[in-house]
């Protein structure tokens, strides 16, 4: 008897250690990628590191590939640091037209995609006022800084990246957020509806 008890003992031992393993490297494994993913000051800094008005065409590239990297790792709250900082402005003003089409191609799905999953966070009977204030806030952004990018690239790149957005979501969170969506829109109050 008390030799099946000891063995019971030892695989629940074992067992536990082994879940202990388990646990200790994947909080290791976290913890080495959130240490991985830049922070808003690193990101800004390294925005005004960088006066595209000064570099090649070919730098001009390379950096706005490496910027919109950084900023594509970041959650929309950090985006939203990011954007107040202005260092973006600076950043984006440069830029020509054409440029500005390539960097929203390159950013304004993932922003558009942590905006959208941010809202989610908010009561249904608010979550498009956020959504709304913070497509318009970053309108302003994309489409009053001269020179300014083609204002239907600009909506046709929002719409797909909203589309593919609610595209994502289980069946009833995307009827929910189209009916939502159309709800706000016949008021006059939303974006178009994706």
């Amino acid at each position: 008897m008390s030799a099946r008890l000891s063995v019971r003992t030892g695989v629940w031992i074992k067992a536990v250690l082994a879940l202990e393993c388990i646990w200790v490297l994947a909080g290791g494994a976290i913890f080495a990628l959130r240490s991985l993913r830049p922070t808003v000051p690193e990101v800004v800094a390294f925005i005004r590191q960088h006066d595209v008005k000064k570099l090649s065409r070919e730098d001009r590239t390379r950096v706005t590939r490496e910027v919109a990297q950084r900023l594509n790792q970041l959650d929309f709250a950090q985006l939203e640091q990011v954007r107040f900082s202005q260092a973006l402005a600076y950043f984006y003003q440069p830029l020509t037209p054409s440029e500005k089409e390539r960097w929203a191609e390159i950013i304004v799905p993932i922003t558009i995609h942590r905006l959208l999953a941010a809202s989610r966070s908010r009561p249904l009977e608010r979550r498009m006022d956020f959504i709304t204030e913070s497509i318009f806030n970053q309108e302003l952004d994309w489409l009053l800084t001269k020179p300014v990018i083609d204002s239907k690239a600009y909506g046709r790149i929002r719409q797909d990246a909203i589309r593919s957005y609610l595209d994502g979501l289980p069946v009833g969170d995307r009827q929910q957020m189209e009916q939502l969506w159309e709800k706000y829109r016949q008021k006059g109050r939303g974006p178009d509806s994706p």
